[in-house]
């Protein structure tokens, strides 16, 4: 079959269950003719078979492109063919070496390879696991993480790529190879600057501050590999490059001790740095950590004209003061219930899912007892909604206490299947759990979330709000 209408560039395209099996020339096969416009490639394109559970790519599809694709999926493979088929190819073999790579170069311990299991290592396990915030807590010895991230880098110098890279690059076009070529780098290198700022530094700093200088020499001299790399292939067509950098800023900001905003502008490609800080502010725990203000500054700077309208209009969602939209919920009678049937009161929603550790440990130890606080208090309200994409995995869910109090007022979207599809947790860009949410008692946003959620945080949030409600000054 074929589709009717041209995609719209970050879409998704459904193709129904009789469409594609009407198609069907075996029985692990599915075909389906896709027609692109020129227009709005090259693009990065994506394979999930909702049925199944399989998906395949990304792969890069570019102005003229013809490609045949057969998707295997008793034997797991992908074949390839038609006057485009390499690119496709060099992007599903970049893709293998760097998942055999990870997979042999490993940064968790087999524990089967072991007679005897070390009780040290299993009692920082158990540790770890209890941690609500998951703090890192190193198997490794400090002093040889700098060793084990050469080891990660070391695919880059591999035969094995090497000899891919060659084979590809007299079959491909220039502009293909030097996206796929920075695309596969970005892929290996976002995942050493990953580690460096979110488990490493932090750990350093607090534990082994003799270390710094050396993580921090090793750190420049992954910048002038990846900036040297860069400069001979193109990365402006590369979203990998984005999140590597973005990986890469924060990494140079805890160094520096700057935001990262200031460090941004090592980034010399002024359409590259603004899709970097574009991606860096819509995202939601962000702004819940940093606030506003390098976001206005940065809103001041963007010259695309859609991408403004979709950081403006994600900035006023984020801002203090703002009257939250009134969409309906349901509970579990199928009643509609309103933010603003609780007009007057405060109204702290927690946002869970079924499945989430991390809204487990969240309401045993830290929303009973808020809930328990405020029980007799008719002037706080807390509704606990639902994320899960069934109803009937919320009222069972609900009913259990796990994840959220009984005593509290139960809501799910009522979007049955894709619960994120609900107008208010696009709106308010929730996609995770837990989150949550505070709102003063006109119905306007108090507190776009919680970042420490606590049960002191939260309960100095809501007392500070019933304090100073009539004095509150929002931007």
């Amino acid at each position: 079959m074929s589709t009717k209408e041209e995609p719209k560039q970050d879409s998704i395209i459904p193709l129904n269950r009789a469409s594609v099996y009407a198609g069907a020339i075996s029985p692990n096969g599915r075909d389906f003719n896709l027609h692109i416009s020129n227009d709005i490639l090259p693009a990065w394109i994506s394979f999930e078979d909702t049925l199944d559970g399989f998906s395949y790519g990304p792969y890069l599809l570019s102005p003229s492109d013809s490609i045949k694709i057969m998707f295997d999926q008793r034997k797991q493979q992908v074949n390839f063919g038609g006057p485009s088929k390499h690119s496709f190819e060099m992007a599903s073999r970049l893709n293998s070496l760097i998942d055999q790579a990870w997979f042999e170069n490993s940064n968790m311990i087999d524990f089967s390879a072991f007679s005897d299991i070390q009780p040290e290592l299993l009692s920082k396990l158990s540790d770890n696991n209890k941690k609500f915030r998951r703090e890192v807590i190193p198997i490794l010895d400090r002093s040889e993480r700098i060793t084990k991230m050469n080891q990660n880098l070391a695919l880059a110098k591999s035969n094995d790529f090497i000899q891919t890279a060659q084979y590809f690059r007299s079959r491909v076009s220039e502009a293909t190879f030097s996206t796929l070529m920075i695309e596969f780098y970005s892929q290996i290198y976002k995942k050493v600057f990953y580690g460096f700022y979110g488990y490493y530094f932090g750990d350093l700093t607090e534990k082994a501050p003799e270390l710094i200088d050396s993580f921090s020499r090793f750190f420049e001299f992954m910048e002038s590999e990846i900036d040297s790399l860069s400069a001979i292939y193109n990365p402006v067509f590369s979203p990998t490059y984005l999140k590597m950098q973005e990986n890469r800023i924060l990494g140079k900001s805890m160094i520096e001790s700057k935001s990262f905003f200031e460090i941004s502008k090592l980034e010399s490609n002024p359409l590259i740095r603004e899709k970097i800080l574009a991606g860096y502010f819509l995202q939601r725990n962000v702004i819940i950590k940093e606030g506003l203000g390098d976001f206005t500054k940065f809103l001041y700077e963007v010259n695309d004209p859609q991408l403004k309208e979709r950081l403006q209009v994600w900035h006023l969602a984020s801002t203090p003061g703002l009257q939250v939209p009134d969409y309906s919920f349901i509970d579990d009678s199928d009643n509609e219930v309103r933010i603003s049937d609780f007009k007057g009161k405060i109204v702290l929603i927690n946002f869970w899912l079924t499945g989430c550790s991390a809204c487990k440990y969240f309401n045993q130890h830290h929303l009973k007892r808020i809930v328990d606080d405020y029980k007799s208090d008719s002037d706080v309200i807390v509704l606990s909604l639902s994320l899960d994409s069934k109803r009937e995995i919320w009222l069972k869910s609900k009913k259990s206490d796990i994840y959220s109090p009984n005593e509290v007022i139960q809501l799910w979207t009522g979007y049955e299947g894709k619960s994120s599809d609900h107008p208010y947790l696009a709106y308010f860009n929730i996609t995770s759990a837990p989150q949550l949410q505070l709102i003063d008692q006109e119905g306007r946003l108090f507190r776009l979330g919680i970042s420490e959620k606590t049960y002191s945080s939260i309960k100095s949030e809501i007392e500070s709000l019933k304090e100073n409600f009539s004095s509150t000054i929002y931007p």
